[in-house]
């Protein structure tokens, strides 16, 4: 089964404009994902929506960050089948 990727910049799920490249398993050269490809545009705009998330997280006090950080950690450790 291929799975095809998307983009997650500034919140938000897209498809790519810049094209897919197909990824291969090197044990049997069967086609395994679609990876999306950013366009210009999308790749310079996936920083500046960073910084922007970034400033607003700084304004959370640190113990509201922590937990908003081991809460990640333990949806990761999830999904991971830990």
């Amino acid at each position: 089964m291929i799975e095809q990727s998307r983009l997650l910049i500034n919140g938000e799920w897209i498809s790519g404009e810049g094209g897919v490249q197909v990824n291969s398993s090197p044990y049997s050269g069967e086609a395994i994902a679609e990876v999306t490809l950013a366009s210009v545009q999308q790749a310079q705009a996936a920083p500046e929506a960073g910084r922007e998330a970034f400033r607003d997280y700084m304004r959370f006090p640190v113990e509201k960050r922590s937990d908003m950080l081991l809460s990640a950690s333990r949806l990761i450790a999830d999904r991971a089948g830990r």
